[in-house]
């Protein structure tokens, strides 16, 4: 590891996390005190956790240390309000409005306090796979929500860092794994044929990139995946753009690898499921 990744590492993501601590989940004081003696929790999460104990000791720590990092002064966005919203397994998420436009910007931890030639280098891999995402989901409904990926003086005392932009998605939303148990989700999509369509392209092209190219879209991340309203319509959206190695992460990271086989398996159930549904209602027959 090059000094520079190593003090992004050790420093710079612990920054974030100190940053970031107000928006985590509260937990028990003996909860985070676990995090932070667990052999098994990176410096990022008990860093974290640090913060979230010391909040629940001194409450407003955590928020007067985001505040105090968050520096938007440096940023090339001429006239925006910025907030912090949430973070995720491997970036930080701000929210940016500028007059009526919202957008969702973020900053890649991995990225931060980099060179320019290691930002740039890192910039093409983040808009590789975003390419790819988008051309395994490519055709008549727009999955796969667009982006633009930036170098910047970022948010967090305006340390270089590349980031993605997105659109910000009004309106309600749902994750598709974590808020519909599949029941709920074949009812949902019983009775809107158009998000049954999209999710039916969606599962289908997963599957078929997985099987074929050993390959997965990042479905495990908090709203990777969502349901939204657009007007009377549901709509399906991706948000996220990693793309998990299947051979790789099955040697260095099984727990992880377990996981995402448990949303291909649901994937498949749930389509067969649609299925059944679909020629029972054609049929004539009854539907439970």
């Amino acid at each position: 590891m090059t000094l520079e990744a190593l003090r992004t590492r050790l420093w710079y993501k612990a920054l974030d996390a100190v940053m970031t601590a107000s928006v985590r989940p509260r937990r028990q004081r003996g909860e985070y005190l676990r995090n932070i003696l667990s052999p098994r929790s990176s410096n990022y999460g008990r860093v974290a956790s640090l913060v979230g104990l010391i909040d629940t000791l001194v409450p407003g720590t955590g928020r007067r240390a985001s505040g105090y990092l968050l520096r938007p002064d440096f940023m090339p966005f001429s006239g925006a309000g910025i907030e912090l919203m949430d973070s995720g397994s491997g970036s930080t998420v701000f929210l940016l409005q500028t007059g009526g436009d919202r957008s969702v910007l973020k900053a890649y931890r991995r990225t931060l306090g980099r060179g320019r030639d290691s930002l740039l280098e890192l910039a093409a891999i983040y808009r590789k796979k975003y390419q790819t995402v988008s051309s395994w989901y490519a055709g008549k409904y727009e999955i796969v929500v667009p982006a633009d990926f930036l170098l910047l003086q970022g948010p967090m005392l305006g340390l270089p860092v590349v980031a993605c932009l997105q659109p910000y998605i009004e309106g309600e939303t749902r994750d598709v794994f974590a808020d519909f148990d599949d029941d709920d989700l074949v009812r949902f999509m019983r009775a809107n044929h158009g998000f049954k369509e999209q999710f039916t392209f969606f599962a289908r092209r997963t599957l078929d990139v997985y099987a074929k190219q050993k390959s997965c879209v990042d479905l495990l991340g908090t709203n990777n995946l969502m349901v939204t309203r657009e007007g009377e319509f549901w709509a399906l959206k991706l948000i996220d753009y990693g793309i998990f190695d299947l051979e790789a992460l099955q040697d260095e990271a099984p727990g992880v690898f377990s996981r995402l086989s448990n949303l291909i398996s649901r994937l498949q159930s749930l389509l067969d499921s649609v299925a059944v549904a679909t020629e029972d209602s054609g049929s004539g027959r009854p539907v439970d």
